[in-house]
């Protein structure tokens, strides 16, 4: 993150649907998460990331 606040992190199938979501107060600086996955498919899900300065999203990949 680029500056303290709070940050929301999505995982979504391709359809749109939520599939987990995390939502803390975080400092500035790199954080991990980590979500079990293992019930998941493989397949192509997007993860988004909500802060109070900036949205992003991403393609992930998941193999198992």
């Amino acid at each position: 993150m680029t500056a303290n606040g709070r940050a929301r992190i999505m995982l979504y199938e391709q359809q749109g649907r939520m599939l987990r979501e995390a939502a803390n107060e975080l400092s500035k600086g790199n954080h991990q998460i980590k979500w079990d996955v293992s019930q998941l498919p493989n397949g192509s899900y997007i993860l988004g990331l909500i802060t109070d300065k900036e949205r992003k999203t991403e393609i992930v990949r998941i193999v198992h």
